[in-house]
């Protein structure tokens, strides 16, 4: 690892390197909070509140509001807020597949029902 110290490089020794390592390690432990980090996240991202999307899983028993697949980590990457791209309200909580079936239809309804008609 190089740091740059008024335009210069200097590497850092191992010891020095491992040093770092642990002090993040414990900085981490002791201060990051994965519930505080992702109630900002929703309040940023979708103008909810953690409690609000905990509620929304919790009406839809768990699962995804369009297969109904359940989430395994509601915490988790597959786990998507739903919302209208016009008006930026949330339609509800998606698994990805689901996220990604209505983003690739543009969430078009005519689209989405031509699908059904030609699977059916």
């Amino acid at each position: 690892m190089h740091i740059l110290s008024r335009g210069k490089k200097y590497k850092l020794s191992d010891d020095a390197k491992e040093k770092r390592l642990s002090y993040h390690r414990q900085y981490m432990k002791t201060h990051y909070n994965k519930d505080k980090q992702k109630d900002k996240n929703l309040r940023s991202n979708h103008g909810i509140t953690l409690d609000e999307y905990n509620a929304m899983i919790d009406k839809q028993g768990g699962a995804c509001a369009i297969c109904k697949e359940k989430f395994h980590d509601r915490h988790g990457m597959g786990v998507h807020v739903d919302h209208d791209h016009k008006t930026g309200k949330v339609r509800g909580i998606l698994c990805r597949k689901c996220n990604l079936l209505l983003g690739q239809a543009s969430d078009n309804v005519i689209v989405l029902m031509s699908a059904i008609e030609y699977l059916s």
